[in-house]
């Protein structure tokens, strides 16, 4: 979906965009709430969120940081789906076009004019997104129905018109809430919570994880290079569950520091797109380290080899993670798309050689 989503019209956003194709639209007026939606990794990124409440009054700035003033507004099927969720006449929102893949789509943060956020809506006009999005409306309530509350809650989930797709849902973010960028007691709290309310014992070849692994080994062929590593590791990984039972629990599957936040001592977590319900317990640490390692730290793959090696993290619950992680990827990208994320797969193939050949 593109900006042809929006309709343009008298009304001032800011719009950002990074070197990775991301973009933002960002309200001229109460910027700083706008800002919730933009959770930066890079100290660049983060300077500019500290920066742009301020630059309204400072066109020359805003040149110079080739950020750009356009005019939209949502299409009217959207705003009147909003008005009826969360009981408005009159809001805000700000914009994220969305991470540029196959899978991309556009998520707009809804607040009022005192700078209340009210919710999150995802929109899209992909057919395979719509049905992510009615996966994750699912999932979310499931999982709140077991007594996980520190994730959002699904509002809203439904095409709003031929061809568009609309999904809403809550949360209990504030201007205030703080992002936590280093793995501390309430991420341990929170994946024992989500551990003790999903965990069940079940044969390996029933199991989400199994599948995901199957997905895999199918389109091997498409990662010529690494096939061999990556077979090898399928190969241990089978070895040691294959026909027995095992314990499994939820996984989220993008458990990363922007995409939680802490509100009142609790950690809330969103964005369970690609989350599955009978995985290993734990391989969420592992996608935190890895991917903190990786945006945040500007790691390459032998500073993550040492800094794995200084943790207390188990070297076969990181295999699994980087087989689920890697059949993930290959699973919502094309044959044709995939050498977008390429660097991804070899450095990931790297770090599993490293493990084979130190077990």
């Amino acid at each position: 979906m593109t900006e042809e989503f929006f309709i343009y019209r008298q009304q001032n956003y800011f719009r950002l965009a990074n070197a990775d194709g991301k973009e933002w639209l960002m309200p001229w007026w109460n910027t700083a709430t706008g800002l919730e939606l933009y959770q930066p990794s890079s100290w660049k990124g983060k300077m500019m969120k500290r920066l742009l409440p301020l630059l309204s009054w400072m066109p020359f700035l805003l040149r110079f940081l080739h950020i750009d003033v356009v005019n939209i507004d949502i299409p009217l099927e959207v705003r009147r789906e909003i008005e009826q969720v969360f009981g408005v006449k009159d809001f805000l929102f700000s914009v994220f076009m969305g991470t540029p893949c196959v899978h991309q789509k556009v998520t707009i943060q809804v607040y009022t004019k005192e700078g209340d956020i009210l919710g999150y809506c995802k929109v899209t006009d992909t057919p395979e997104v719509w049905t992510n999005f009615q996966k994750e409306y699912r999932l979310l309530n499931a999982l709140r129905a077991k007594g996980i509350n520190e994730i959002p809650a699904g509002l809203s989930c439904q095409e709003i018109k031929k061809g568009e797709y609309l999904f809403i849902q809550s949360t209990v973010k504030t201007r205030h809430s703080q992002y936590p960028h280093e793995w501390c007691g309430i991420h341990e709290q929170f994946m024992r919570e989500l551990y003790d309310k999903t965990c069940r014992e079940m044969v390996y070849e029933q199991t989400d994880f199994y599948r995901q692994i199957k997905l895999l080994e199918e389109r091997l062929d498409w990662l010529v290079s690494m096939k061999p590593t990556i077979e090898e590791a399928i190969k241990y990984v089978n070895a040691l569950f294959q026909g027995k039972e095992i314990g499994v629990s939820a996984y989220h599957a993008d458990f990363t520091p922007w995409n939680m936040f802490v509100e009142n001592g609790r950690l809330f977590v969103f964005d369970w797109e690609y989350a599955l319900m009978t995985c290993p317990p734990g391989l969420d640490r592992y996608h935190f380290f890895v991917q903190t390692e990786i945006f945040e730290k500007c790691h390459g793959t032998e500073e993550i080899w040492q800094s794995f090696l200084q943790t207390s993290l188990d070297k076969q619950s990181f295999l699994e993670y980087l087989l689920l992680n890697m059949s993930i990827y290959i699973g919502r990208e094309s044959k044709e798309t995939l050498n977008l994320q390429y660097r991804k797969f070899e450095l990931w193939t790297i770090l599993i050689d490293k493990i084979l050949k130190s077990t």
